[in-house]
């Protein structure tokens, strides 16, 4: 029997080069949701303290998740996502400890993120986590989100 190992680590800028076609066949889960996909520009956009908060997951060498985080003008979790043939492993769970125990290393208290309304599974996840959810509001894209705040302390 194969025993999978689940590997979290710091996501930098050289990690997300060498593994940007990983990065971009994720993507499509963000599509499937009906999101615009990130683009390299996006990928690359420089944020404040991004590569030090920022993480990523990978299962026997293969990326399966990331999060995408900076403390800048707010402290924001950008996206979060994990291949859904990965879901329900735990991987996200690893992957949102990991960017509270680094969020707590620079005293940052809570994040800002916003999530669809209609988003059941994320939902109930973020609940797990300690999260508020604030007003709803729609967005350019027509798409009603919460935004939220990931309570950190």
């Amino acid at each position: 029997m194969k025993t999978e190992k689940i590997v979290v680590g710091t996501l930098t800028e050289e990690f997300l080069i060498t593994h940007y076609d990983e990065f971009l066949y994720l993507e499509k889960e963000w599509k499937t949701l009906g999101d615009r996909p990130w683009t390299q520009e996006k990928f690359f956009q420089g944020r404040q303290n991004k590569w030090e908060l920022s993480s990523y997951a990978s299962l026997d060498g293969n990326l399966v998740g990331y999060t995408i985080v900076s403390a800048d003008k707010e402290d924001y979790l950008h996206k979060i996502l994990v291949d859904s043939n990965h879901q329900n492993k735990g991987i996200g769970g690893l992957l949102l400890n990991e960017t509270k125990r680094k969020c707590a290393e620079k005293g940052i208290k809570n994040l800002g993120f916003k999530v669809r309304t209609n988003g059941e599974p994320a939902i109930k996840f973020y609940k797990k986590f300690n999260t508020t959810f604030l007003e709803k509001d729609v967005a350019w894209d027509g798409i009603e989100r919460y935004q939220c705040e990931l309570i950190l302390g």
